[in-house]
């Protein structure tokens, strides 16, 4: 029953805040502007993590899903990222220090990695995993209905898998998220999005999903089957996030400069309406499920995994070719 209480109050609380933000954003002109490395021709806000997060985190608040660290720390991260929505002036390295101290406030709480280890191993594991993750949900957020897309399932996975192994508070905090992203969905998702999740949904997003990760690892039983899961559901953005930095980095560029090596943006360059590049990238989430409900060996996750990476990467590097042969050799007026 609280499962059911918490998704329908978030679903409904984002459902009425998010009008009111769009409006409010519209006569405000806070709005994401375009450029050559962007999908969208379209104008809109990037304040979507403003009616999710609230939301979300009055209701733990009220019905005591999260400890109090916790939720300082979330709320500190979708605050620094709202001013840098706003006002695009908070420095890559003032958001990462942000974000350093937000996880820290989250190990404080009790999220970690593994307890029996020696605080100087077991905490900055944990912080670089969250931080991570921050990272990896915010670089992913690129496309109408991706990031939010892969909330929802990650969170109805590792939700259903706390509620399993009796964690009642962080399950309901995990369907708290799934009914607050169903309903940013419903205006983010499609061809033409009336607003975007901006970094102060896609960075909480991405620390409330290691917070859920960390605790299911950390329950008691099969370790490796729930290893298996926090993988499947947040393996896509995690090893994306890897890529594109080591992309980067051999570039001699910086891992914040913003670019167009994103697997959502290489799957648009392979043919792929924005739309289908989420569902392609949802399913593939969904398929690497199969190995942890069919307990099979990790080894094969991973070959899944990085499969997929193989094959987009090849496909989307061919049709660039064949798009710079086709200009060479037949170049506009």
């Amino acid at each position: 029953m609280h499962i059911l209480i918490s998704t329908f109050l978030a679903l409904t609380g984002v459902m009425i805040l998010i009008p009111v933000i769009i409006n409010w954003a519209k006569s405000n002109q806070i709005v994401d502007q375009n450029d050559e490395r962007k999908l969208h021709k379209e104008v809109v806000s990037p304040l979507g993590g403003m009616a999710i997060w609230p939301a979300i985190i009055i209701l733990s608040l009220l019905m005591g899903s999260i400890n109090t660290f916790l939720l300082g720390g979330m709320t500190l991260l979708w605050l620094i990222s709202l001013i840098d929505d706003i006002s695009g002036g908070v420095a890559p390295y003032l958001r990462l220090l942000v974000q350093i101290i937000a996880a820290f406030m989250a190990f404080i709480g009790g999220i970690q990695l593994n307890e029996a280890w020696a605080i100087w191993i077991n905490m900055p594991l944990t912080i670089l995993f969250i931080v991570w993750m921050i990272n990896a949900f915010n670089f992913i957020d690129g496309i109408n209905g991706l990031a939010g897309s892969l909330g929802v399932v990650a969170s109805v996975v590792l939700g259903g898998g706390l509620l399993l192994n009796g964690d009642l508070k962080m399950a309901v905090f995990s369907f708290m998220i799934v009914g607050g992203l169903l309903a940013f969905l419903r205006f983010n998702f499609g061809h033409h999005a009336r607003i975007f999740m901006g970094d102060n949904g896609s960075a909480v997003l991405g620390m409330a999903l290691a917070v859920q990760s960390l605790q299911l690892v950390n329950f008691g039983g099969d370790f490796n089957s729930h290893l298996l899961v926090v993988l499947a559901v947040v393996g896509i953005p995690f090893l994306d996030l890897l890529r594109v930095v080591l992309i980067r980095v051999s570039q001699y560029k910086s891992p914040f400069m913003p670019d167009r090596n994103h697997i959502h943006h290489l799957l648009v360059d392979y043919g792929m309406s924005m739309p289908n590049s989420s569902i392609f990238i949802v399913g593939w989430q969904l398929t690497l499920l199969l190995p942890s409900l069919l307990d099979m060996e990790l080894s094969w996750m991973l070959v899944i995994l990085l499969a997929g990476f193989v094959f987009i990467t090849v496909r989307a590097a061919i049709k660039r070719t064949e798009a710079m042969v086709f200009n060479q050799s037949f170049p506009l007026a």
